[in-house]
C-alpha cells in the first residue's frame, strides 16, 4: 500500500468520525417530549388535561405537528397526517387551538448550505490531488 492511499484512509476516517459525532450530538440535544402513541394524546384529551394546542402545518399539506400544552405546563409534540381533521376534532371537543403558518425551509438551508458543502468537497479533492502530485514529484 503506497503512502497516498494511506492518507486517503485517514481522511475518510476523520470524515466518518465527524459524521458520527454530528448524529450523536443531534440526538443528545433533541428533546423527547413527543407523544408515544396517538392513543396517549386522545387519553389526555378525554381526561381534560389539554390547555391549548398549536397546529404547525408542514409544506406537504395536510401533515403537521400538534404542539400540545398540558395543565401541568408540559408541552408535548404529536406528528399527525391530517391537521384539518385534528382541528375539527379539537373544535368538537371544545379545546382551544391556534393554527400557525406553513413551515418552510430558509434560503440558508436551501441554497447556501449545499453550495458550501460542494465547495468544501472541491477544496478537499484539490488538496488531496496536490498532495499526491507532490508525493509523486519527490520520488
Amino acid at each position: 500500500m503506497n503512502k497516498s492511499s494511506k492518507g486517503l484512509g485517514f481522511y475518510l476516517l476523520i470524515i466518518l468520525g465527524v459524521v458520527c459525532l454530528t448524529f450523536f450530538l443531534n440526538n443528545l440535544w433533541m428533546d423527547n417530549n413527543d407523544y408515544r402513541t396517538y392513543e396517549d394524546y386522545r387519553k389526555d384529551m378525554e381526561d381534560g388535561n389539554i390547555v391549548i394546542v398549536e397546529i404547525q402545518k408542514n409544506a406537504e399539506v395536510p401533515t403537521g405537528i400538534l404542539e400540545v400544552t398540558l395543565k401541568n405546563g408540559e408541552v408535548k409534540d404529536l406528528y399527525v397526517s391530517d391537521t384539518s381533521k385534528e382541528a375539527s376534532l379539537l373544535y368538537g371537543e371544545g379545546i382551544p387551538y391556534r393554527e400557525g403558518d406553513v413551515l418552510r425551509e430558509s434560503w440558508f438551508v436551501t441554497y447556501l448550505v449545499p453550495s458550501l458543502i460542494i465547495l468544501a468537497v472541491v477544496f478537499f479533492l484539490f488538496t488531496m490531488m496536490n498532495n499526491q502530485m507532490l508525493a509523486a514529484a519527490e520520488r
